[in-house]
């Protein structure tokens, strides 16, 4: 399947979304598990492809696997992937809750694994880390805002500056002092004095 490109992939998924075979209905699934594991640029793309235009024909539960594997199994991180892949922080309210939050962690992490390969420009980093910062500051829905500030938290190091800024203000819900205050924790050798929240 890696040497399959973009066009390849779609081709052998419509041919096995047709058919209603019991054969070939495991042979969908089969594909649709192994497909994050690929690695490929051209397989990141198929994903999102399957996520934003084919979400009728697959199941939450098999979309959701896709995207929670798909920031893990990359074999070269770029800013282009993340370009690509940055529609996974807008998914509409048609998408179940799970498969938005999903997304939007997902996204982070890919994020954050890419700056850590030195492959994308601080300037888009540092746009994306405001973009989480702002959802998370603009969002009225706890649980939504929440996911944010996890998602902000999952870029590491880079976004210390965003998760100090929630920690540090004592207006602040004590839930999301706590995710911030973890956040920062987290990226500190040794033992750390986390004041009381």
């Amino acid at each position: 399947m890696t040497q399959l490109n973009y066009v390849s992939l779609s081709k052998l998924f419509e041919d096995m979304v047709l058919s209603t075979s019991y054969d070939l209905e495991t042979s969908r699934n089969i594909f649709l598990e192994v497909l994050p594991h690929v690695r490929t640029h051209a397989c990141a793309l198929f994903v999102k492809y399957l996520v934003m235009e084919q979400k009728e024909k697959i199941e939450d539960t098999t979309i959701l696997s896709l995207i929670r594997k798909l920031p893990f199994n990359v074999a070269n991180y770029s800013q282009s992937l993340l370009e690509d892949l940055e529609v996974f922080t807008k998914l509409g309210l048609d998408y179940p809750r799970d498969i938005r939050h999903a997304a939007i962690l997902s996204f982070a992490t890919l994020v954050h694994r890419t700056m850590e390969a030195r492959m994308v420009k601080l300037d888009f980093f540092d746009n994306i880390v405001v973009k989480y910062f702002r959802m998370y500051s603009d969002c009225p829905q706890y649980n939504d805002r929440m996911v944010w500030l996890q998602g902000l938290c999952n870029m590491g190091y880079s976004a210390d500056a965003y998760t100090r800024t929630v920690y540090v203000e004592k207006g602040r819900d004590r839930h999301e002092r706590l995710w911030a205050a973890l956040a920062d924790v987290s990226r500190v050798n040794g033992y750390t004095r986390v004041d009381c929240i």
